[in-house]
């Protein structure tokens, strides 16, 4: 009993120290308390803080100078990214938020994963949360709703967590999401404007579902002409949920996809039926530019901002390490855009004023 109090206690005064550490209360240079100072304030041993510096000396935030002190050293914090491997769009986003945290004396240590693989997702979190002062998290699709919060032990506090575009129903933690709900909106108003009879392919898998959902319903999308289903992986199901719409009457003269691959389905199909785009029907989705310009046919686009999802995960981190207020959540707006010609317009090009 005695040695597992003790065991506690030493715990207890190394994440203390280490806490102070990387919220910045003692800097690179700083001398920390001496053992009798740290003794008194905490009540404790000369066992226990022996231990509790001993392993911050290992693990290299602190270094023993004979006769002068214990010194906080120049280590850097280490920052977990929990991720899939990233597009270009991604990688750059990811470099900006690298440079931000080093800035602040954290590195960036990535650790990626194939999207479609939440057991690989799980192992990397895991290992992660364990080598890392904290994490920033790219959940995969189709994670079932809290299983990744019960396999991997509760952070400490100064351990932040920020996830980015996570789904509705998983590990209430700080969360960096795009407002799909605001942009897919403004996307229904803009097809409305233009007199398109617009429906919407709903993949319930996917972190637009409820923002598209809730736009649609919003703008009076009929909710029939809302097809909900899951579509990764399944240009079937695709096959299917387009056949399905264009029975309606009046038949739907745009489609809305919640991502870039399912947008990429559904234009293969529209192809295989003879219906040319944008002539008889328009298309609309969120996702990577790159990938919706590829399919060179003009095309709404919600282009998914990346650089500020990056920026915001890091300055949210950078306050929970310095134990600053910070929101639960944070909504980065998404940007209306429409692609053709190998060009990025903030309105379609035929509608914009003449002269």
């Amino acid at each position: 009993m005695a040695a597992h109090t003790h065991g506690c206690r030493y715990q207890h005064l190394r994440d203390h120290l280490l806490a102070e550490i990387v919220a910045g209360g003692y800097r690179p240079g700083d001398r920390i308390p001496t053992e009798r100072q740290l003794i008194q304030a905490h009540c404790t041993s000369i066992t226990t803080v022996r231990r509790a510096i001993s392993e911050l000396c290992a693990s290299g935030w602190l270094v023993k100078q004979q006769g002068s002190g214990t010194f906080v050293t120049e280590k850097l914090v280490e920052v977990g990214l929990v991720f899939p491997y990233p597009s270009a769009e991604w990688g750059s986003a990811i470099e900006q938020m690298s440079r931000h945290l080093l800035e602040n004396r954290a590195e960036l240590r990535p650790y990626f994963y194939e999207w479609t693989d939440p057991s690989a997702f799980l192992q990397r979190l895991l290992t992660a949360s364990s080598r890392s002062q904290g994490c920033i998290i790219f959940p995969p699709y189709g994670t079932g709703a809290g299983s990744d919060s019960l396999a991997v032990p509760a952070a400490a506090p100064y351990q932040p967590r920020i996830w980015l575009e996570q789904q509705p129903g998983q590990p209430k933690e700080t969360l960096i999401a795009v407002d799909y709900r605001a942009a897919f909106g403004e996307l229904c108003a803009a097809l409305g404007r233009n007199g398109r009879q617009a429906a919407a392919l709903v993949d319930v898998g996917h972190p637009t579902a409820t923002g598209l959902h809730d736009a649609c319903m919003a703008s009076g999308i009929a909710k029939e002409r809302v097809v909900s289903g899951s579509f990764q992986g399944s240009r079937e199901a695709v096959a299917r949920a387009i056949e399905g719409l264009l029975r309606l009457r009046p038949t739907p003269d745009a489609v809305i996809c919640p991502s870039s691959g399912i947008l990429l389905k559904t234009h293969a199909v529209l192809r295989s039926l003879g219906i040319r785009v944008p002539d008889t029907i328009e298309l609309a989705a969120a996702g990577e530019l790159a990938v919706l310009a590829s399919l060179a046919v003009p095309l709404w686009a919600i282009a998914l901002p990346r650089r500020d999802l990056a920026q915001a995960a890091a300055a949210q981190f950078l306050a929970q390490l310095r134990g600053t207020p910070r929101q639960a959540v944070v909504a980065v707006p998404g940007r209306l855009v429409y692609l053709e010609g190998g060009g990025v317009f903030e309105r379609r090009p035929s509608l914009a004023p003449s002269g």
